[in-house]
């Protein structure tokens, strides 16, 4: 300690009361040097010598004394300085007041006595700070005006960096406000009004010095907090942060930095600008759960008024697939309403953005994320998303890059007692897949026709995938359930490609399959309705291919046959009897002319026919002639492969005047009903999409 000059004014000195006053005690230029030991004692402590133990019989003497008692009105410090250092902290802080000024009023030796507080000082030849009010020494108490400006926090670093793993390498402070000190059974009672600034942040990677977090100011308007009597108690009426910056990184063992924010004290540093795995950390496994949506208890009261947010940006890098992802989410603006620990209302969102410096995004809904259930009700929409960036991930999982493609996503995600339902409105672009790469985690799914079967002719896919889960469910993963819903649909796409095109044209039709009638290969109404489907969704989908499969019955198809047979020769017989040379398929026989011709053609039929007594053919009823006339007609393996070959071409035919023919194909035909697992008829043309 020293000084360049102190004075006195003393009133009086009352030697038999131990009484003295004093008007003023004046000190320039003091300079006080305090250390707090790596024991915790404080080095000013050793200034004082403890006294010599007295003798019982002065002991006695000292007692009966009344100690001296003193008042000062005025005790002023100007052009000071103090430099404070601790070196018990996880590594040593200086800081130094200079100049500082201090004026004490009404100073006295009953510490039960309010006195007048006036400091003003600079901290580390930066930031200044002026404290003004009343306080009592003993029980603490204290009502004080706080004004600070720009206080360099960086010195408070080893305070707090040893609990991250990031170290200040920029903090300023700024405050406005009050603050009231009380002490009540051994615990200190806190409470701050006013406004508050925390500026100039940026926060480096322990490990290697890079940037993880920056900011240029976030202020904190009308703040009201209580600590020390009870839960915490914060209520801010307005939160502004601008100009911030951050990294986000998902590690290559799935795992986000921010995460790993907080440190131990018995860990290594851990980088959180780095893949950790190329230090071997050993990460314990985190939930599966998405943490942005479950509501952590919060042991205190919080209340926020509300939030802006302006110039913010966000670089996202995935390190867990191999070649690494990155995005840049830019000039983040908007607003948030007002939310707290105890809002039965949510909170308003409104946020804008940009994605990769072109594609604008917009997020709007409502969120509690501080209520004892979180609660968020959130719709997102982002417009021309360039594709070919989410290459790593496409080569990674599906074997083929995108080398063409914009995305727009249109996504709304309600969260409410735990229950999280979401809706992904996906449209996406001239969506062009590379040629094949090597990957060990892609798909066998066959990707290029599920996007063939989902792009329309203008080259545009649009697809819904809805998912929904229980967060208290420990296996609930929100990634997880949209990739599942995302394989589904593929599946969905692949194995059951005429249930998304009928879905798109909003029939419930079965389109993998073509009805006829046993026997025939001629379209019905019915089928041609079905197939002006089939050839639409081929018109919007120029990249697909049709195979037409043809198959018979045996079991109703070798009768129908001969049904089909003995219609023919009846109608023949007709237009041999006109003389006329029309098609016989085009002739139509009314049920008297049935009857007719069906007599004329057993008549000449050369089986054996019953016969009367007279040996004559005998006369029979059209129902038995019938009967006997089908029985004598064969039917070989080769006429029914001709009637499913038959049933193929009369489809292609058909499809052939709207779709190119070069994209329909006949394809071998089945002469068996096994496979069959709808409820449609066995006589019938397959179809497959390629």
């Amino acid at each position: 300690m020293a000084w360049t000059r102190l004075s006195a004014s003393i009133a009086q000195v009352n030697w038999a009361a131990r009484q003295v006053t004093v008007d003023e005690v004046r000190a320039d230029g003091v300079r006080v040097f305090v250390q707090r030991e790596r024991d915790g004692g404080v080095s000013l402590a050793s200034l004082i010598r403890a006294p010599a133990p007295l003798m019982p019989r002065d002991a006695a003497a000292s007692a009966s004394v009344s100690p001296w008692q003193y008042r000062i009105a005025s005790f002023a410090i100007d052009n000071g300085e103090a430099r404070l250092e601790d070196a018990a902290a996880p590594r040593r802080i200086e800081l130094v007041v200079a100049p500082m000024h201090l004026h004490l009023k009404d100073l006295s030796s009953d510490l039960s006595e309010p006195l007048g507080l006036e400091l003003d000082g600079t901290l580390n030849r930066q930031g200044r700070f002026t404290i003004t009010g009343t306080a009592v020494p003993a029980p603490l108490q204290a009502e004080l005006r706080i004004e600070a400006q720009e206080l360099d926090l960086t010195a408070m670093d080893p305070y707090v960096s040893d609990m991250l793993n990031a170290t200040m390498s920029s903090a300023a402070l700024t405050l406005n406000g009050t603050l009231d000190l009380a002490t009540a059974r051994d615990k200190l009672r806190v409470n701050y009004h006013g406004d508050a600034t925390l500026g100039n942040v940026h926060l480096l990677d322990r490990v290697t010095s890079e940037s993880v977090l920056r900011w240029n100011s976030c202020s904190a308007s009308r703040i009201a907090a209580e600590i020390g009597s009870g839960p915490p108690k914060v209520h801010i009426d307005m939160l502004a942060l601008t100009d911030f910056s951050t990294r986000l990184i998902l590690n290559s063992d799935g795992r986000l930095n921010v995460l790993d924010m907080m440190a131990s004290s018995r860990s290594t540093p851990a980088s959180m600008t780095r893949a950790q795995s190329e230090s071997g950390r050993q990460t314990p496994a985190a939930s599966s759960a998405p943490a942005a949506l479950i509501a952590t208890p919060i042991d205190a009261e919080i209340d926020l008024g509300g939030m802006t947010l302006q110039g913010g940006h966000v670089n996202f890098t995935d390190n867990f697939i191999k070649p690494n992802y990155t995005a840049d989410l830019a000039e983040i603006a908007g607003t948030v309403g007002p939310f707290g620990t105890r809002a039965t209302a949510p909170a308003a969102v409104a946020l804008q953005g940009q994605v990769n410096g072109r594609a604008p995004i917009a997020i709007n809904g409502s969120v509690n994320p501080l209520a004892p259930m979180a609660f968020v009700d959130l719709k997102a929409k982002a417009e021309g998303v360039e594709l070919t960036g989410l290459t790593p991930y496409s080569a990674k999982y599906t074997g083929y890059p995108i080398v063409k493609g914009t995305l727009t996503i249109d996504v709304h995600y309600l969260l409410d007692q735990g229950q999280l339902t979401a809706d992904n409105h996906l449209f996406i672009d001239q969506f062009t897949f590379g040629d094949r790469v090597e990957s060990r985690d892609a798909t066998t799914l066959p990707v290029r026709l599920a996007v063939a079967l989902l792009k329309n002719a203008r080259g545009e896919i649009a697809v819904e995938v809805p998912v929904s889960g229980s967060l208290s469910d420990p296996q609930f993963s929100l990634s997880g359930v949209i990739l599942d819903a995302f394989v589904n649909l593929i599946v969905k796409a692949v194995t059951s490609p005429f249930s998304l095109i009928a879905a798109a044209f909003g029939t419930q039709e079965d389109l993998d399959y073509v009805e006829f009638a046993p026997g025939l290969a001629t379209l019905t109404p019915d089928s041609q309705h079905k197939l002006a489907t089939i050839a639409q969704a081929l018109l919007d989908r120029p990249a697909l291919r049709l195979d037409i499969s043809g198959r018979v019955d045996t079991q109703f198809d070798r009768e129908g046959l001969r049904e089909a047979r003995l219609a023919f020769v009846l109608r023949r017989r007709k237009i041999k009897d006109s003389g006329g040379h029309e098609d016989p398929d085009r002739i139509q026989l009314t049920p008297k002319e049935y009857e007719t011709y069906l007599t004329r053609v057993y008549k000449t039929a050369t089986f054996p026919k019953p016969r009367n007594l007279l040996g004559l053919d005998k006369s029979l009823p059209p129902a038995e002639m019938k009967k006997l006339l089908l029985s004598h007609i064969e039917i070989t393996d080769q006429d029914l492969q001709d009637l499913a070959n038959g049933r193929a071409n009369a489809v292609r035919q058909w499809l052939s005047r709207q779709v190119d023919p070069g994209r329909l194909f006949v394809v071998a035909p089945r002469l068996k009903p096994d496979g069959i697992q709808d409820k449609g008829k066995t006589t019938r043309v397959d179809l497959s999409l390629k």
